[in-house]
């Protein structure tokens, strides 16, 4: 159930507010079975658009991932789709953390090469 929120928080797909003890809670479940049913759902995972990715959903799965029952040594034992699903759920996470690490870098080599080739026709001009 838990590893199923992570997906659904992800994806972006809306929980269903549910009375629980007097208080209202997102309950992922029903919405995680159909979104598990649905034809194109692997499909989906692997097209998923994990550049853009906003803060506040990182922040989130930040909060599930280092719980007892996400960790994919103990899935591993229960359930392989479970495992998969919670390693892809983990991939992204860490996806989004080293992005926002070498991106600024990628920008630094740009314009380094960019620098790099003006100074290198000039040259070849004289």
């Amino acid at each position: 159930r838990l590893v199923l929120t992570g997906v659904c928080i992800l994806k972006g797909v809306k929980p269903v507010r549910v009375n629980i003890d007097g208080k209202m809670q997102d309950d992922y479940w029903p919405a995680a079975t159909k979104m598990v049913a649905e034809m194109g759902f692997l499909q989906s995972l692997m097209n998923f658009d994990k550049d853009n990715v906003p803060p506040a959903i990182i922040k989130k799965i930040a909060q599930l991932t280092p719980q007892e029952d996400f960790q994919p040594s103990r899935l591993e034992k229960v359930s392989r789709a479970a495992f998969g699903l919670c390693q892809w759920v983990r991939a992204m996470e860490t996806y989004d953390t080293v992005a926002k690490v070498v991106a600024p870098k990628k920008e630094f080599l740009a314009e380094a090469e960019a620098e790099y080739n003006e100074v290198s026709r000039k040259l070849n001009e004289k």
